[in-house]
């Protein structure tokens, strides 16, 4: 279960600052007869846009952060295999020694 909300952490941030928005537009004062304001009308509906905004944006550089980081640990895993099945082959030409962390 942890690796699944950690695999997916960043969708859940974006998740979280629409739904926050939302309820933030739907609580906030607006006019009588009016259920959901389109446009901001108070400076609270502006600052909770702005915060709900800066966590999208968050969770979106979040996403990016997340595929390089997984491109990476594919890219190395894929050497090291390359490696073994190296090391097996007589005729192999290169040898790649890994790096200890």
């Amino acid at each position: 279960m942890k690796q699944q909300i950690i695999k997916y952490r960043s969708i859940i941030v974006i998740a979280m600052s629409l739904i926050f928005n939302l309820i933030s537009s739907l609580l906030v004062w607006h006019p009588e007869g009016q259920i959901f304001n389109t446009r901001p009308l108070t400076v609270t509906e502006w600052v909770c846009d702005i915060i709900s905004t800066i966590i999208f944006f968050f969770g979106f550089i979040s996403v990016f952060y997340d595929i390089n980081d997984h491109s990476k640990k594919k890219i190395k895993e894929a050497i090291i295999e390359t490696n073994d099945e190296l090391k097996n082959d007589e005729d192999a030409v290169v040898n790649i020694k890994k790096k200890e962390d």
